[in-house]
């Protein structure tokens, strides 16, 4: 019989366990629901502050602000903008009917590919945007 008791009580210990662990499960889902919330808010407060700044360095010819614990840069980046398919298959029209036809045919099937590539790599579209860094002291 205390058997059967001693399994009762470790069900119940079990049980209340759970219980917890479910209780706490449910408030770190709230407490990080909110805190995704917040992130969003000064995510979206901090860019409209680069900008204003990027603006005004940008008018009164600064490139670099020094404060207490950082150093404030404006700098210009440079990324690719993937190209589209719609466009990948214009460019490789355009190829094919540019390519002079005898001298591609008498390229290896490497040298095709290598051709092909380097036509669509001058087709590349860049985008220029100027950016706010900020670097500890």
């Amino acid at each position: 019989m205390s058997e059967f008791k001693e399994i009762a009580r470790n069900t119940e210990s079990k049980q209340s366990e759970y219980k917890q662990n479910v209780k706490e499960l449910e408030e770190l889902r709230g407490l990080i629901d909110s805190t995704k919330d917040n992130l969003k808010k000064l995510t979206t407060r901090k860019k409209e502050l680069e900008n204003e700044c990027i603006i005004f360095m940008k008018k009164s010819k600064i490139e670099k602000a020094v404060t207490r614990k950082f150093v404030m840069e404006k700098k210009m980046t440079k990324r690719a903008v993937a190209t589209k398919a719609k466009d990948k298959t214009i460019h490789l029209v355009k190829f094919f009917n540019e390519v002079t036809w005898t001298d591609f045919m008498k390229l290896s099937s490497e040298q095709k590919a290598k051709h092909i590539e380097d036509y669509l790599k001058g087709k590349k579209k860049y985008e220029e945007k100027e950016v706010l860094t900020m670097k500890k002291k």
